[in-house]
């Protein structure tokens, strides 16, 4: 008894531990997709949604075609060739073509069309009209596979090389799922491309040497009445070999959640057919491209992660006028393909302004729209938003501050500083010398004080013994007069003063 309370105690608890809900390292629960290789892309902005063995090298089979018209598309757009320009099949365009393969029955002698040579090529995914596509733009076969591996060269497809430009088995022939998106991706920005994928049915009029051909799309997703059809779906181009598998590059239009337009590009490399349960099979290159774009659809949205105007910070201002800061938003807003179940609050915001990062100091004035900073939004280490922080407002510059400012900048400089200390030297210098002249001239009227006291001593004393004696003693008129003429005197300016003996015989 107390052994089966144990254990019922002890499910109990495994129970409610079993029922705390554990962190998710993905957003979403990933698709069980059984091809080799796969990738998921929105086309706008390049987010990848899902990828699996993405650079992985594989045969690629037919979707080699959509590089071989994509240089005979350009080559009509460069004005080389007209659409409706006759162009005859010769020999040299069958010679590795087999019996087995994919063709559209062109025989050597025939003349079409260039245009009905590139339906035949993306539509029915024919051979020989590869061939003939190449021998026209470069002059021969071999010519025209280095142009396609030059021209996937540039678009960073750094994985991917040809043999041949329809794609049957050959060594060194081979792609990845990422390089086969960026192919695609590009065949998009061509109007006449998106055109050919989107047909599902194409007539080649009578030439030559046929009577009317029917050209079947074989995309079986835009096929309306083929059980993978897919409405959504608005165009690819197929593949397989027994080396390659079944693959598919496609690509599909629809709303999320929020109803904004969404495209996503669907790359799959090396699907098997396999029994579908009823006795039938199932080509799993459509079926898993199907459920890839119907999980993205489903399952990401188009999203603001950041709102233009809203306040993100501020940065402190200068002697700005009745304001230590001005407020930062960002410069325009940023919408980013989201996993649905993202919330908002798990966005790390990175925010950098730039006077605080450099240590300088912000002056007014500012002006409304002045970059100040930026913001750098993240999710799982991706980086979804990186935008400019602008001021939202001016500051005005407040005057009083900003000549305080100058004077301070000013008696900062080094050449004001050198400046400064050289007069304060010279100050001290001319200071020096000032007290030095006063002192001697205080000696000087010192000296000369005691010279007249001892002058006045001596008249005294000649004056009492001239009474004593009954000698006229000089008045002082006359002794004035004989002074100014000294004075006026300048031939005499150098001589020793008078002495009263002197100045007592003048004036007798």
């Amino acid at each position: 008894m107390k052994i089966t309370k144990i254990l019922l105690t002890l499910l109990l608890v495994g129970a409610v531990f079993l029922s705390v809900p554990v962190p998710q390292a993905r957003a979403l629960e990933r698709p069980e997709i059984s091809a080799q290789s796969a990738i998921l892309v929105e086309k706008e902005t390049g987010t990848v949604l899902f990828e699996q063995n993405a650079d992985a090298r594989r045969d690629q089979a037919s979707l080699t075609k959509l590089t071989t018209v994509l240089l005979a598309v350009e080559y009509y757009e460069q004005g080389k060739i007209a659409l409706e320009e006759k162009v005859m099949a010769t020999a040299d365009a069958m010679f590795d073509i087999t019996e087995d393969s994919s063709t559209a029955e062109i025989q050597p002698g025939e003349e079409l069309t260039y245009e009905e040579l590139l339906y035949c090529a993306l539509v029915a995914s024919a051979n020989e009209a590869c061939n003939i596509l190449g021998i026209t733009v470069a002059g021969s076969v071999g010519a025209f596979v280095d142009q396609m591996n030059s021209r996937v060269a540039e678009l960073g497809c750094l994985d991917t090389h040809y043999m041949n430009p329809h794609g049957l088995t050959a060594e060194n022939h081979y792609t990845t799922a990422r390089d086969e998106y960026l192919i695609l991706n590009e065949a998009l920005k061509h109007p006449l491309m998106c055109q050919i994928m989107q047909t599902a049915t194409y007539y080649v009029q009578p030439t030559n040497m046929s009577d009317r051909r029917t050209l079947r799309n074989t995309n079986r997703l835009i096929d309306g009445s083929s059980a993978y059809y897919y409405s959504p779906c608005l165009g690819g181009k197929t593949g397989s070999t027994s080396a390659a598998g079944y693959c598919l590059a496609s690509y599909a239009a629809d709303k999320d959640e929020n109803d904004n337009p969404i495209t996503l590009l669907c790359v799959v490399l090396g699907a098997e057919e396999v029994e579908d349960g009823y006795g039938g099979y199932d080509i799993e290159s459509f079926t898993e491209s199907r459920e890839l774009f119907r999980w993205g659809f489903l399952n990401f949205s188009f999203r603001q992660i950041v709102r233009k105007g809203e306040l993100v910070t501020k940065a402190p201002v200068s002697m700005g006028d009745g304001t230590d800061a001005v407020n930062l938003v960002p410069e325009k807003a940023v919408e980013a393909l989201v996993a649905n179940d993202v919330e908002d609050e798990r966005f790390q915001r990175e925010i950098t302004v730039y006077c605080i990062e450099n240590e300088q100091e912000l002056v007014a004035p500012v002006n409304a729209g002045e970059e100040l900073g930026r913001m750098v939004v993240r999710y799982g280490g991706e980086v979804y938003a990186d935008v400019k922080l602008v001021a939202n407002t001016d500051v005005a510059l407040l005057k009083s501050e900003y000549f305080k400012q100058e004077v301070r900048q000013t008696l900062n400089k080094p050449i004001v500083k050198t400046v400064i200390i050289g007069l304060i030297v010279v100050f001290l210098i001319y200071l020096a010398l000032m007290i030095r002249y006063n002192i001697i001239k205080a000696k000087q009227r010192k000296a000369k004080r005691e010279k007249m006291r001892q002058m006045r001593r001596q008249r005294r004393e000649l004056e009492q013994e001239q009474e004593r004696e009954g000698v006229r003693v000089p008045s002082k008129n006359e002794t004035d007069r004989v002074r100014q003429e000294a004075a006026r005197s300048t031939d005499k300016k150098k001589e020793d003063p008078i002495t009263f003996e002197d100045f007592y015989n003048r004036t007798k």
